[in-house]
């Protein structure tokens, strides 16, 4: 009983109070998680359409660290691999500290149908590891749709786990999240962009995300956006040189404080 409460109790808090713990990638963390139609080379956490937009073969590095908790942290690594048509991407992320962490592993698969619209498929492999309770793994699939209306808009949807998969867990039942991602880009000028998303996570109120990018320099952008429930600032700024981008953000959230994020994109 006492290995069933502690398990329980572990994921509770994981779920209920981190939430979905991909890691976005700091360009996106940085105008308020607004992941649902923004084109981005960390898609491959996000809107898996959002692939169709990379041009070149993308290594994609981004760390984030609580600055309350140096153990706990957040590591991804992802891959794209363009086609004239299609896409594939693949992602690792891992999130906790050492007697806890969840892993997650995503193959993805991104077709444009036309000119305007992308519709993408990503595969997840999920695992929880408890220290001295063992490990539970499960699978889930997500869906993810771009529609471009015209150079100025676009409208993004993703789901993650529509089939509500669960870990297989002999203890106690664990649901892998289940969210909706609902959003829209307006491309203001060719230095500006703003975003906005509105998505719901199971147990969890609605939220809605407002963020904006403006690029000061070719070769420097500066980031920032809100979220509503709960109520979050971010910052961030991205520099590009040559092959190279560094995005760096920074979130405030009632729970942990002040959390950076770094990131680099290596396009080949």
């Amino acid at each position: 009983m006492k290995k069933q409460i502690l398990l329980a109790l572990i994921c509770f808090i994981s779920i209920r109070v981190f939430g979905i713990q991909y890691n976005l990638g700091p360009r996106i963390t940085a105008m308020g998680m607004n992941s649902s139609s923004i084109n981005d080379d960390y898609a491959v956490s996000g809107n898996p359409a959002g692939l169709l937009a990379i041009q070149s073969a993308t290594l994609t590095l981004n760390y984030t660290r609580s600055i309350i908790d140096n153990e706990l942290s957040q590591e991804t690594v992802g891959l794209v691999l363009p086609g004239k048509n299609n896409s594939l991407g693949f992602v690792f992320h891992r999130y906790g500290i050492s007697a806890y962490n969840e892993i997650t592993a995503g193959t993805m698969f991104a077709r444009k149908f036309g000119k305007h619209l992308a519709i993408a498929l990503r595969v997840n492999y999920h695992q929880i590891k408890i220290q001295n309770y063992g490990t539970t793994n499960g699978f889930s699939v997500d869906i993810g749709s771009i529609y471009k209306l015209n150079d100025q808009f676009s409208f993004g949807i993703y789901l993650n786990n529509p089939t509500l998969q669960d870990y297989a867990n002999k203890f106690v039942k664990i649901s892998i999240d289940q969210s909706i991602y609902f959003g829209a880009v307006y491309q203001a000028s060719d230095k500006v962009i703003i975003a906005t998303t509105i998505n719901k996570s199971t147990g969890l109120p609605y939220n809605t995300s407002f963020g904006f990018e403006y690029q000061f320099i070719k070769s420097l952008s500066l980031r920032t956006g809100i979220t509503t429930a709960p109520f979050r600032q971010f910052a961030g700024f991205g520099l590009i040189y040559k092959k190279l981008n560094i995005d760096f953000s920074i979130e405030s959230e009632p729970f942990l404080s002040y959390t950076p994020q770094i990131g680099i994109v290596y396009a080949f």
